[in-house]
C-alpha cells in the first residue's frame, strides 16, 4: 500500500500546488522573492522550472538518455514553455513519475548526472524525485506567502485526511 499512496501523494500534492500557481498574474509568477531565494530559484517559474527540470532529469536517467543533443532538446523545451505550459508539462511528469513507481519494476538504474556515476534500486531511485519534489513544492509555498498568496498545506498526512472526509 504505501508505493500506491507515494504515487497517489506525489500526484494529489502537486495538483494542490498547481491549482493556486495557476491563479498567479504573470507579474506574480515572474516577481523577484528576494531573501531567501537567491539566483536561479529566486521566482515562482523558476522553482517550477526547476522541479520540471528535476523530473525531466529522472526520465533521462531511467529512459538511457545519453546524447547530449537529445537532452538538450527535453530542456529547451521546458525553459521555452509559457507559466501555464509549464504547469501542463509538471502534472504530465507528475503523472509520469506515479504511474512508474505503480509498476513496481525491480532493477537498478545507473545514476550518470552526478561528478560519480554509482547504481541505485530503482524504486529508491523514483522515492528521490518524489522527495526532491516535495522540497520544491515547500519553497513554492514560501513563495506564495511571500507574495501575500493563498497557501496550502501538502504534507502526506493532509492526503490521508481529505481522503478520509470526502
Amino acid at each position: 500500500m504505501l508505493i500506491e499512496n507515494i504515487a497517489s501523494f506525489q500526484i494529489w500534492a502537486g495538483e494542490k500546488i498547481r491549482s493556486v500557481l495557476h491563479e498567479l498574474t504573470a507579474k506574480d509568477f515572474n516577481h523577484s522573492l528576494g531573501t531567501p531565494f537567491k539566483e536561479p530559484n529566486n521566482t515562482v517559474r523558476a522553482l517550477c522550472l526547476h522541479i520540471v527540470l528535476a523530473l525531466e532529469t529522472c526520465f533521462v536517467i531511467v529512459d538511457k538518455i545519453t546524447e547530449r543533443e537529445e537532452m538538450n532538446k527535453i530542456y529547451d523545451a521546458a525553459y521555452t514553455c509559457s507559466n501555464a505550459e509549464l504547469l501542463t508539462r509538471w502534472k504530465i511528469l507528475d503523472e509520469k513519475l506515479a504511474a512508474a513507481i505503480r509498476e513496481k519494476k525491480e532493477g537498478m538504474v545507473e545514476v550518470f548526472h552526478l561528478s560519480e556515476p554509482f547504481e541505485m534500486p530503482l524504486l529508491d531511485f523514483f522515492f528521490q524525485y518524489v522527495n526532491h519534489t516535495t522540497y520544491h513544492r515547500g519553497q513554492v509555498i514560501l513563495a506564495l506567502s511571500k507574495l501575500c498568496k493563498k497557501t496550502i498545506g501538502t504534507d502526506y498526512l493532509f492526503m490521508f485526511k481529505e481522503r478520509h472526509l470526502n
